[in-house]
């Protein structure tokens, strides 16, 4: 128990390969005392692939996930929690690895079974559908996974308190979509109203803000506003080089935004024109 526990918190830190340490020898102890086909044996399993996944060995993480729900499969009722748990993490797996159509089928297989067992408002369903609007997005059902998320958002904003991780996620992903498309407005008006319930909860230029205001900085800079861009991207990388140091990823990311934003402002003032930015590029270098 101390180990899997122990493997749990690495996991939820990011140190992916120690949780896998933690979680193997926790496997290796269930399978000894209680044998491969039981309930404790198929939690470590399930724990295990996740540290894996972590680690991009999504492979070896799907065949852990498929065992994990077989198992659970076998020896639970169709309708139980863990079976539902198995089926939207391996749903999860399918979707990184960019299977879109298995991802789908999985998710979907799994808000049947939350259905069955909560009432419509509960977060596991919620978050279900959240994952299936992505999957739907990156099907090219763009119209159809913006619908959902709002949907979605409605619910957690009237259910959920404010600024709770799973109405801020709902947005992040709402927000994403919108500029993908190009839509900037909707998208800033997204991202205002997540930046609003940061502010509140961790306060105005908490750290925990920063990505908010990353992305409104991107979404600013693709349609050319360039000062409001600069102002909110310079800021940034302050308070990055300030709290992180000069050779962190994060502070490097922020002064090449910098740099780019006054190359561009110059090329304006010389030309009166600048440059189209691809919008998807700048979501990847933003990591979003």
């Amino acid at each position: 128990m101390v180990l899997n526990n122990l493997g749990v918190a690495y996991n939820g830190q990011g140190r992916f390969q120690d949780a896998e340490g933690c979680h193997r020898k926790a496997f290796d102890m269930k399978r000894q005392l209680f044998g491969i086909r039981h309930p404790e044996t198929f939690v470590t399993m399930n724990n295990l692939a996740l540290s894996l996944q972590g680690q991009k060995q999504y492979a070896d993480a799907v065949g852990l996930f498929k065992s994990a729900l077989r198992g659970r499969r076998m020896l639970l009722n169709a309708d139980s929690l863990d079976v539902q748990i198995s089926t939207s993490n391996l749903a999860v797996a399918y979707q990184i690895q960019g299977r879109y159509s298995k991802a789908l089928e999985m998710f979907q297989s799994a808000l049947k079974g939350f259905q069955r067992l909560f009432s419509h408002n509960h977060p596991e369903i919620l978050k279900c559908k959240g994952n299936i609007a992505l999957v739907k997005n990156h099907q090219g059902h763009y119209e159809e996974a913006v619908v959902l998320l709002r949907e979605i958002f409605v619910v957690q904003k009237s259910t959920l308190p404010g600024a709770h991780p799973d109405i801020l996620r709902t947005l992040r992903n709402l927000a994403v979509i919108l500029h993908q498309r190009c839509e900037y407005e909707k998208a800033t008006v997204v991202i205002h109203e997540s930046l609003a319930m940061e502010e509140v909860k961790y306060g105005k230029g908490n750290s925990r803000t920063f990505c908010t205001l990353q992305h409104l900085s991107v979404i600013l800079h693709e349609q050319k506003k360039f000062e409001q861009a600069l102002d909110i991207a310079m800021w940034l990388y302050e308070s990055r080089r300030d709290d992180l140091g000069d050779d962190h990823t994060d502070t490097m990311c922020s002064m090449s935004h910098v740099k780019e934003l006054e190359g561009e402002m110059k090329l304006e003032r010389k030309f009166g024109t600048a440059s189209d930015i691809c919008a998807s590029g700048s979501l990847r270098s933003m990591n979003l």
